[in-house]
Order: structure tokens, then C-alpha cells, then sequence
């Protein structure tokens, strides 16, 4: 996925990542489409792409007041899309 590639590259010295990103923008405009790679991406690593399923899939996951680690996020959303054929 080539808007991942550059969103990374844009972002990875950032403390916190861009999700105004233009990269990061397309990858949420691709909708139900980006979530198995987005899927594929998070299970080999965590990543604050994370945040992608958050707007594509709004509601799903309900994360309470305050932070969560991008660790606990994407552990979150493997456990709930991973049981579900075709992603």
C-alpha cells in the first residue's frame, strides 16, 4: 500500500502521528477496502494506522476517557475483525 509507505515516511519522527496526512487521508478515503490490509499491517506490527479503522469503521470500538496504548488499540481491533471471513 503506497499511501502507508508515504504516510510512514512523512511521520516516523514524529512523537505523534499526522492524521491529517494527505497519505493517512487516503487510506481512511478508501473505506471498507483499506481494513484487511489495514488488518495485515497491525497484526505484524503495532502502528498508529490503527487510528485508519477508527474512522472507517466509527463505533466499533469504544476506548473510554483518556489514552490507550497504540498497542492495546490495534490488539483491540485484531481480536474483533480477525474472527470475520473475508478480512
Amino acid at each position: 500500500m503506497q499511501n502507508l509507505r508515504y504516510w510512514n515516511n512523512q511521520t516516523q519522527f514524529l512523537a505523534n502521528n499526522d492524521f491529517s496526512n494527505s497519505y493517512f487521508r487516503s487510506i481512511v478515503d478508501m473505506g471498507l477496502d483499506a481494513v484487511p490490509l489495514i488488518l495485515e499491517e497491525i497484526k505484524k506490527s503495532p502502528s498508529f494506522l490503527v487510528h485508519a479503522l477508527d474512522e472507517i469503521l466509527p463505533g466499533v470500538v469504544e476506548y473510554g476517557d483518556g489514552y490507550i496504548p497504540v498497542e492495546k488499540a490495534c490488539e483491540t481491533w485484531i481480536s474483533i475483525l480477525s474472527p470475520i471471513d473475508g478480512i
